[in-house]
């Protein structure tokens, strides 16, 4: 999913993964977990610390 966002080019600011409500994406849930590490494959993780709270 990280692979295809990243080829269209699209803004890291719509991606949402968390199964939590609010203004920022939890960071521990099992979806923000999975989020986490496939930026981190990526070497992309820093593109989108800043929408977790954790």
């Amino acid at each position: 999913m990280v692979a295809k966002w990243i080829m269209l080019d699209l803004p890291f600011d719509f991606f949402w993964s968390c199964y939590e409500g609010g203004q920022k994406m939890c960071g521990v849930c099992e979806s923000c977990a999975r989020t986490k590490a496939a930026f981190q494959a990526h070497n992309l993780l820093e593109k989108i610390t800043d929408r977790f709270l954790q």
